[in-house]
C-alpha cells in the first residue's frame, strides 16, 4: 500500500511541474537574455523542484519490498496527466473538450481498478 501512495504523490508532483513550467516559458526562447529570464523565473524553478522531487519519490516508491514496477508506473503516470490536464486548464486557459474529461475517467477507473485488483 505505501508503494502506491508514493506513486500517486509523485504523480501528482510530476502533473503538477507541467502547467508551472508552461507558466514560466517565453513565446520565445531564441536569446541568452530569455533563458536567463526563464531559468530564473519563480514558476521555472518550482516546476523543475515539483518535477525532480516527484521522480525522487517514485524512485522510493520502488524501493518498497514487493513492490510492482508494473503497479507503480501506471499509478505515477495516470495521475500525472490527470494532474496535468487540470492544471493546465485552471493555471495556463488550456481547453478541456469532453472528450479528454471522459478519457480521464477512464485512466482514474483504470487506476482504481489495477488497485483494487493489481
Amino acid at each position: 500500500m505505501r508503494d502506491k501512495i508514493y506513486a500517486v504523490v509523485g504523480g501528482t508532483m510530476i502533473g503538477i511541474a507541467g502547467p508551472l513550467l508552461k507558466l514560466s516559458m517565453p513565446e520565445k526562447l531564441s536569446t541568452m537574455q530569455s533563458w536567463i529570464s526563464t531559468v530564473f523565473n519563480p514558476f521555472f524553478v518550482l516546476g523543475l523542484f515539483f518535477n525532480v522531487t516527484g521522480a525522487i519519490i517514485i524512485m522510493i516508491a520502488l524501493t518498497v519490498p514487493d513492490c510492482r514496477a508494473s503497479i507503480i508506473a501506471p499509478f505515477s503516470g495516470g495521475f500525472s496527466y490527470v494532474v496535468t490536464a487540470v492544471g493546465g486548464y485552471y493555471l495556463v486557459h488550456e481547453p478541456l473538450p469532453f472528450g479528454k474529461i471522459v478519457s480521464m475517467g477512464f485512466i482514474i477507473s483504470g487506476i482504481f481498478l489495477l488497485g483494487r485488483f493489481g
